[in-house]
């Protein structure tokens, strides 16, 4: 790991998931990052078509629209994943609550469409919806997914340290650290951990900063339990997920989920309290 104050670091923003992202290439020459940020920006704009609920011509609305549909590897791949969360959560997460989402965010009375996650189904990457009500949202893992498999796409171009701020969720690669403040969600609570991300990624989910009109008007669909989630884990689409699912279970249940894992996950509850699961090695001591 590299804590050197000597680091060669190159910054570029990025117009991507209808906001900025930021993007940090490491120890290469001015030219070749210069370069290679551009190839990086065309494949990030390609994987967001594929998964943009509000885009009419994205391949997510492509299938909400013809039900039935041979998908790319992408988005079948995404898809399978987020039924994998929902049978872990014994369906609190879930994809299918597309139409809640669209209710919200056009300020309309919120009704649940009555469907689940067990009304898709999957053959090889083809995907059908089999009740009316189905509208899939890949909001809650589709960034995460994204945003790793820009990394990946970062390695393959020849890239050997990278860092990616996807509006908040974060994902390095390589020899270099980042040291991220957990944000305080505006309550009274003891402090929270600052943490150092090496060769992992750092998703936070909850109500407190996106919502429609109102705090029980959340991004989120479900009985939220927690104003703020951080979960750390090996990839970013998994630290994503993981983040929504625990944003709907108390402590004890979360506890649960995460047992016997590596994910490292800070929880601020709606009175302040905060619980902290499994362990964290703390890196900071190398910069002592």
């Amino acid at each position: 790991m590299n804590s050197s104050v000597n680091i060669i670091e190159h910054s570029y923003s990025l117009e991507i998931f209808g906001s900025e992202i930021e993007m940090k290439i490491y120890d290469e020459p001015k030219e070749f990052a210069d370069f290679a940020i551009k190839l990086i920006y065309n494949e990030a704009l390609r994987l967001q078509k594929i998964f943009n609920l509000f885009d009419p011509e994205s391949e997510l609305n492509e299938l909400n629209t013809k039900r039935k549909l041979l998908c790319s590897n992408e988005l079948a791949q995404v898809i399978k994943n987020s039924i994998k969360y929902s049978v872990l959560t014994g369906g609190l997460y879930d994809v299918t609550k597309g139409k809640q989402i669209m209710q919200r965010k056009n300020f309309l009375e919120d009704k649940d469409s009555g469907c689940s996650y067990k009304d898709i189904r999957i053959s090889g990457n083809i995907v059908e919806l089999t009740n009316p009500a189905v509208i899939v949202d890949l909001g809650s893992i589709a960034k995460g997914y994204i945003t790793d498999r820009i990394a990946d796409y970062m390695k393959i171009i020849g890239i050997q340290s990278g860092f990616i701020d996807s509006r908040g969720d974060l994902r390095i690669f390589g020899n270099h650290v980042e040291i991220v403040e957990i944000m305080n969600p505006g309550i009274k609570t003891r402090e929270v951990p600052r943490l150092v991300l090496y060769k992992r990624s750092i998703a936070t989910s909850g109500n407190y900063r996106q919502f429609y009109g109102s705090k029980d008007k959340s991004h989120i669909i479900g009985d939220v339990k927690n104003v703020s989630v951080t979960v750390m884990a090996d990839t970013l689409e998994e630290a994503d997920a993981f983040a929504t699912c625990l944003t709907l279970m108390n402590a004890k249940n979360a506890e649960k989920l995460l047992a016997g894992t590596n994910i490292y996950a800070v929880i601020i509850d709606t009175k302040g309290k905060v619980h902290i699961i499994n362990t964290y090695d703390n890196l900071l001591e190398d910069f002592k």
